[in-house]
């Protein structure tokens, strides 16, 4: 057996729906966990310790793997709709997003508070390129009108506006070398099959001043469903996406897993549902 862990990382409120057992996990991998959402709705993300960040509109809390609680991180004076979120490499702080208003935090995982970062509307998903150095996908400007990228250094405060590209927002994750992925999404609802796309955007572009846009990144995988989350496997680069299609009454109607190779090619089918796989972290092994 190969001792090759795959997380497939999951931080949105889809449903409350315990999918994994729904899920048809393929010749070649075995699950080894299924750890359900313990507080519906809310988005979360790994702490890297087996521990994990949850915000379910009100509270940011830390949660052991099993669910059971840590700590409670920071309380929000009124319910908001949960965004982005992700957690600083350092481990000492997690990137929080609401999509209310808008607004982006760092809150300290020590409990201490919670800083303003910035107001970006319909911030989705957010992702680390080195410690206190987030990226935000948000689609700024509203509806059918592109999406937009942003660098934010949690720690001077300051915002820069990386890409703008077609579509509603997508999801983001690094690479070990600083490459960043990005699901492409569509406006036509419900998405036809094979709508979506994973690019790439080079660490060298990211770097320079010009704002980037749709033909700057390189199309690594087309043809596939609608991708809601990205991992990167830091050591053999590989990537695992989550996809998802919708019918017309907003349910999940198919979903995978997908195995890519740095390439974008698709590797390994890891496991097929019928609906909400991207609740929850699920770990498979391949064997």
């Amino acid at each position: 057996m190969k001792n090759r862990f795959l997380a497939a990382l999951a931080a949105f409120a889809l449903a409350a729906v315990n999918a994994a057992a729904q899920g048809v996990t393929q010749p070649g991998f075995e699950l080894v966990s299924s750890n359900p959402n313990p507080a519906p709705f809310s988005t979360f993300a790994s702490v890297g310790d087996g521990t994990r960040v949850h915000f379910d509109g009100s509270s940011v809390t830390h949660l052991n793997d099993d669910g059971s609680f840590i700590q409670t991180l920071h309380v929000f004076p009124g319910f908001l709709f949960t965004g982005a979120i992700a957690v600083d490499p350092s481990h000492d702080s997690v990137l929080i997003g609401e999509s209310t208003n808008g607004d982006l935090f760092r809150v300290e995982m020590d409990g201490s508070g919670a800083t303003y970062l910035d107001t970006l509307p319909f911030n989705y998903s957010a992702s680390y390129a080195s410690p206190g150095v987030a990226y935000v996908s948000a689609a700024v400007c509203g509806w059918a009108c592109g999406n937009d990228i942003f660098r934010i250094d949690t720690l001077a405060l300051a915002t820069t506006h990386k890409a703008h590209v077609s579509g509603p927002s997508g999801p983001i994750a690094f690479g070990a070398n600083g490459d960043l992925y990005y699901g492409t999404s569509t406006d036509t609802f419900p998405a036809p099959p094979g709508a979506g796309a994973l690019w790439r955007f080079s660490a060298a572009a990211l770097s320079g001043g010009a704002l980037l846009g749709d033909a700057d990144a390189d199309v690594l995988s087309a043809g596939v469903d609608l991708i809601s989350s990205i991992a990167v496997d830091p050591v053999m680069n590989d990537i695992v996406i989550a996809t998802n299609r919708f019918d017309a009454s907003f349910n999940v109607i198919a979903d995978e897993l997908l195995l890519l190779k740095p390439n974008g090619s698709i590797k390994d089918v890891v496991s097929e549902s019928s609906g909400f796989f991207t609740m929850e972290q699920t770990g498979y092994i391949l064997i």
